[in-house]
């Protein structure tokens, strides 16, 4: 019973912890240097996806994480207009899902990185290399995470078109006793 208790509370530190981190994302990091420096690091992640979509064999995933960047820079836009519009609540209802759509377009363009790397090396080493498996599953493993994770950050794009506040404007005493 013990271990089940410690294990609940693990859930709620961590919650707490994401939640902290996420308003640090779309507080703070989203506006240093006047947003210069985010938006460098976009140029980065756009510098990535560009180079991947020349390679033939990586122009599925690239063109997933291009989308993914598109959703992200108008989720971007989106909080701004929020902010500008007086609604600036809505950025701390969705600054959780924005630092997961973070992480997973940065996770996707590193991967895809590492995943061009691993072909390299594979035709560099051949077919027929006791490393093969290895470079392999890198491959693969950018493949299954941008066609399987990246697609939210364009999920969390539609549902923010929907401006839902409803976890803000609800009746406290619609929340039971």
């Amino acid at each position: 019973m013990a271990q089940i208790a410690r294990d609940c509370k693990i859930y709620s530190l961590w919650e707490g912890t994401n939640y902290i981190q996420s308003m640090d994302l779309v507080g703070r990091k989203w506006n240093l240097k006047q947003g210069q420096l985010f938006l460098d690091w976009l140029q980065d992640i756009e510098t990535i996806i560009k180079t991947m979509a020349g390679r033939e064999e990586f122009t599925a995933e690239s063109a997933i994480l291009e989308k993914g960047l598109a959703s992200y820079k108008r989720i971007k836009s989106m909080m701004d207009e929020f902010k500008q519009q007086g609604q600036g609540e809505m950025l701390p209802l969705y600054a959780t899902r924005i630092l997961h759509a973070t992480s997973q377009l940065c996770c996707g363009a590193l991967l895809l990185d590492q995943a061009a790397l691993a072909a390299d090396k594979i035709r560099e080493l051949g077919r027929e290399h006791w490393d093969l498996a290895y470079y392999q599953g890198k491959i693969d493993a950018a493949r299954f995470y941008i066609k399987n994770h990246v697609p939210a950050i364009m999920n969390l794009e539609a549902i923010l078109q929907h401006s839902d506040d409803t976890a803000i404007t609800i009746m406290e005493e619609a929340l039971g006793r």
